[in-house]
């Protein structure tokens, strides 16, 4: 497919909710304005067509090299189920000890940091093995500790600091000690200067 018309398609793999069912929709190129593939039907193809129109119509190719490929990490190789649930990610968990269990999370701090360093490392090499990456990597994140919830980021992109990165696992990250929110308000309003 020539590139001009990449930048106007967008890429949906609908074949399941929560994540990609393999990797066969990435084509290795990373100009297209959006891929989805996490939610249901409805919800994958509608916020992936807006998100792409959104991109498209903003022209920032940084950006949308960004988006693209955080979401590619995020539902094919962090989530998707031929990858991660039922495939490598999972069975490298597994044998450094710690049961997976996508949805229901990890209940130390030893499990979640044993999960995300399997996560972390799978991704990065599976991307490699599609995508230029250009001597880019990708940090994720947990959420609630559930993979099933783990956020993203492609390092050195210039859109890095929205989302709430954690670079260590504190108790107040912990939402089974924690009983509301992990920060304020204020706190979220100062990582937008």
């Amino acid at each position: 497919m020539p590139a001009s018309e990449r930048r106007r398609t967008i890429i949906i793999d609908g074949r399941n909710h929560n994540g990609a069912w393999d990797a066969r929709a990435l084509i290795g190129q990373d100009d297209f304005p959006a891929f989805g593939s996490w939610g249901a039907f409805g919800n994958v193809s509608g916020s992936t067509l807006a998100m792409g129109k959104i991109i498209y119509h903003a022209g920032g190719a940084e950006a949308q090299r960004q988006l693209f490929l955080e979401a590619a990490a995020h539902h094919v190789f962090a989530n998707g189920y031929a990858e991660a649930q039922r495939g490598t990610l999972k069975t490298r968990i597994e044998n450094r000890g710690v049961a997976f269990d996508h949805l229901g999370g990890y209940h130390t701090v030893g499990e979640a940091e044993v999960v995300f360093q399997e996560v972390n490392g799978f991704v990065h090499s599976r991307m490699a093995q599609v995508f230029n990456l250009g001597g880019d990597s990708f940090r994720f994140s947990a959420q609630l500790w559930r993979t099933f919830e783990s956020e993203v980021h492609l390092s050195g992109a210039r859109i890095f600091g929205a989302g709430v990165f954690r670079e260590g696992w504190g108790d107040t990250f912990n939402p089974i000690a924690s009983g509301g929110s992990v920060f304020d308000l204020q706190a979220l309003i100062s990582e937008f200067p």
